[in-house]
């Protein structure tokens, strides 16, 4: 999961509020996978989501609720007395027999995110 434009967030308001919409969003995450799930921040503006326990269709059905959920979090930036909007992308892979290894299982999840972003600006 990305979040979308996080460096403008950044830029717009500072550090410690892109920190604060890093935390809410991993919160937001927590409270709507399983306890046997994992989660880590995966880069800047990114986080890896592991769901060992669900097949394909599943993984469709909770990246949406996680989507859905994740953009309902409320940040807000309390000296300018406004909430602060942000966007996720979501990019998925499941094991098959041709995954060979977590590295090729995470490869796959990082094309399929680069392509739903790009499809998202057009």
């Amino acid at each position: 999961m990305n979040i979308d434009h996080l460096e403008s967030i950044n830029n717009r308001y500072g550090y410690f509020m892109g920190n604060r919409v890093l935390i809410e969003v991993a919160r937001c995450i927590q409270k709507h996978i399983k306890s046997s799930d994992i989660i880590s921040r995966f880069g800047e503006d990114e986080f890896l989501i592991m769901l060992p326990e669900i097949d394909k269709e599943e993984l469709k059905r909770v990246s949406g609720l996680l989507v859905n959920e994740v953009e309902r979090c409320l940040v807000k930036d309390e000296e300018k007395n406004t909430k602060i909007n942000f966007r996720v992308t979501v990019g998925s892979s499941s094991i098959t027999t041709m995954t060979k290894s977590i590295t090729d299982l995470i490869e796959q999840a990082s094309k399929a995110l680069y392509t739903a972003k790009a499809v998202k600006k057009t």
